[in-house]
């Protein structure tokens, strides 16, 4: 039953093969860059925060350490294949042939955001929030 509904859910989001060159592109760059954005906001953070801005950097790299490797345990516990491995999508990157389940760019993204934003204070939210959106758009194919 769940397969069923991931199987028709991916059906919405999968790239269709008449996909535009921009609407391509975007998805590349989205899937190769967007991950390399956090580095760059922890360590900006850093440079140029304050003490309370360092602490926080320290924890949202260590809240997606913590995080990666309970993806890493989940999927050495149940695997489930990238829907290129089944024939359900086209594959337009050279991927790992490897769990789908969680995803480490999503996983990774998804913890540093949330954890910047329950930060208290209204700066750290805002760059929480974007790396929120940044990781919706990253999770949800």
């Amino acid at each position: 039953m769940l397969e069923t509904l991931n199987r028709s859910l991916l059906g919405l989001v999968v790239a269709p093969t008449d996909l535009s060159v921009g609407a391509f592109l975007f998805a590349f760059a989205l899937a190769k860059w967007a991950i390399f954005v956090i580095p760059a906001t922890l360590t900006l953070l850093w440079i140029f925060g304050d003490t309370q801005d360092r602490r926080a950097a320290f924890g949202a790299g260590l809240a997606a350490c913590i995080a990666l490797a309970f993806a890493g345990a989940i999927s050495s516990f149940y695997f489930h294949p990238l829907p290129f491995m089944d024939g359900v999508a086209r594959n337009y990157l050279h991927h790992a042939v490897d769990s789908s389940f969680p995803s480490d760019h999503a996983t990774v993204l998804f913890s540093i955001a949330w954890f910047l934003l329950f930060d208290p204070r209204r700066r750290t939210k805002r760059i929480g929030g974007a790396l929120f959106m940044l990781s919706c758009a990253v999770g949800w194919p």
